[in-house]
């Protein structure tokens, strides 16, 4: 972090679950300014007896993602809260340093600086990196059916939304899936009512900014990697 006089944020990692049943912390930085602080709360596989605590490629995935989330607090130089660190994101680029972040843990050159064997030091082989690659992309077509199914009925929903209308929703959801899924779902099912995306910040085109932002990944994740490695 630098002397004091340049503190600007404290990050907190917490790994695992806590045991504890309070946890507050607060810090102001010379009675003026309160010092940005961000919290990455995890639940990741602890340590078991005297092994080391031993991450799935997942979790990694999840830790990487999520610490982009907090580069948007931490590299923020607004000192408004309203509008500072993640506040002042456009929706639309609100998960791009989360993509590319998960980028890394996609990367042989990356992962070799962060994965070993805990009892060998060896990195990740090639051949079980190429099976998790190939792993990745199984069944990503679906993946997207679904992820175009939730988008078309988030926007469907507030193009022809009538107040006074019945069942409407789940005539909305119906006609969405007969268009788009290839496997549809028992009548029973009631994904819509745990649905609440598309109530977040009263954005309707929520489903669709992450195939978006991992789009933009795609074209500009090169330029970084070659300047990185």
């Amino acid at each position: 972090m630098g002397c004091e006089s340049n503190l600007r944020h404290w990050i907190i990692l917490i790994f695992f679950s806590m045991k504890i049943k309070h946890f507050h912390r607060s810090w102001v930085y010379k009675g003026m300014i309160q010092i940005l602080v961000t919290y990455l709360t995890c639940n990741l596989t602890p340590p078991i007896g005297d092994e080391p605590a031993l991450f799935t490629h997942d979790e990694v995935n999840i830790l990487f993602h999520e610490f982009g989330h907090g580069l948007q607090h931490m590299l923020t130089q607004v000192d408004y809260s309203a509008v500072s660190g993640i506040n002042g994101v456009l929706w639309d680029a609100v998960e791009l340093p989360s993509q590319f972040m998960e980028k890394w843990c996609w990367e042989k050159e990356s992962l070799n600086l962060i994965a070993r064997h805990y009892q060998t030091g060896e990195t990740l082989p090639d051949e079980i990196f190429a099976k998790m690659n190939a792993a990745k992309i199984f069944q990503s077509g679906m993946q997207m059916l679904r992820q175009i199914e939730f988008a078309l009925f988030d926007f469907n929903l507030h193009i022809h939304y009538q107040c006074n209308a019945l069942l409407q929703v789940q005539k909305t959801l119906d006609e969405t899936r007969q268009m788009i899924s290839v496997f549809i779902s028992p009548e029973f099912n009631r994904f819509q009512h745990a649905f609440t995306h598309i109530f977040l910040a009263a954005i309707p085109q929520g489903t669709i900014v992450i195939n978006g932002q991992k789009c933009y990944l795609l074209m500009f994740f090169p330029c970084l990697k070659k300047k990185a490695f």
